[in-house]
């Protein structure tokens, strides 16, 4: 803050109960905003020079539409570039870390969803679509990200795979889809519940049963042999997958809890040190 003072900092205290307030920080940041036109970036971020210039650029040939540019990964292999579409193509799972849209269409749909902790791009980008509203690639607009060490990466899917349970539920018309094109969102959840199953069955009937069930995980590895760091990429998937299992039990406390909760008024304060560490 004392580097660049030209900066507006928003000190942000974290609402009790809620250790995640990604959703609620980005809204409170575009609520401050003057511009009628809003970039996102998340920490970690490197952005090209003229990413700034190529998001407003976009929005101003496309001020009905959402776009996102390139995120090039500069440490991780098995993330690899998300988005890396034709300009103008249309983009599956919208990324906050590489984001551009109109204020109005902000507004439009209400800002993030905040009852997600994580996912809560994927989600916007989804409602934007119901309303007819894309959101599309803006190739010109490059951003460099640095994701972390191996035990970062498997912390943070572990975290991501939690809350995609509750991003289904909340859009049903697009879970369908969602596990269409990745498969193994339901693929490894399923693997791990299948290793208690198949070992009961190796101890009382067949004692082969649980090697073959090990050995499926070779079908991944030869798929993705090409990766540099395999075994790394396969833990990185079984942790979104426990997390996964995990929250889908959650969907439905969560669920329960908002019906018989009172309503409670929203603390709307944010410290510099909760919006760091909020972020991945």
């Amino acid at each position: 803050a004392a580097s660049f003072p030209w900066v507006r900092w928003i000190d942000y205290r974290q609402p009790s109960g809620r250790r995640f307030t990604i959703a609620q920080q980005r809204n409170v940041g575009v609520q401050a905003a003057g511009s009628h036109r809003i970039a996102f970036c998340d920490a970690g971020c490197e952005p090209a020079a003229d990413w700034l210039a190529q998001i407003l650029r976009f929005l101003d040939a496309a001020p009905d539409t959402c776009c996102c540019g390139p995120i090039v990964s500069q440490d991780s292999p098995p993330l690899k570039t998300v988005n890396d579409l034709a300009n103008g193509a249309s983009v599956r799972y919208s990324c906050t870390a590489n984001m551009g849209v109109a204020r109005a269409l902000f507004d439009e749909l209400g800002g993030f969803n905040e009852n997600l902790d994580h996912g809560e791009d994927i989600d916007f980008g989804w409602r934007l679509e119901d309303v007819g509203h894309p959101v599309l690639c803006a190739r010109g607009a490059q951003m460099a990200v640095r994701w972390g060490d191996a035990g970062r990466q498997r912390w943070r899917a572990f975290r991501y795979g939690r809350s995609t349970p509750t991003l289904m539920v909340s859009n049903p018309t697009h879970a369908l889809e969602y596990c269409r094109h990745a498969p193994d969102t339901v693929l490894y959840p399923v693997w791990i519940l299948g290793v208690p199953c198949t070992c009961l069955i190796g101890i009382y009937v067949f004692w082969w049963v649980p090697l073959v069930w090990v050995c499926a995980l070779a079908v991944p590895v030869v798929k993705n042999r090409s990766e540099k760091r395999i075994a790394n990429y396969l833990l990185v998937k079984l942790a979104r997958a426990s997390g996964f299992l995990i929250g889908v039990p959650r969907v439905f406390t969560r669920h329960a809890r908002r019906r018989t909760a009172a309503p409670v008024a929203r603390v709307r304060t944010i410290r510099r040190d909760d919006c760091d560490s909020a972020y991945p």
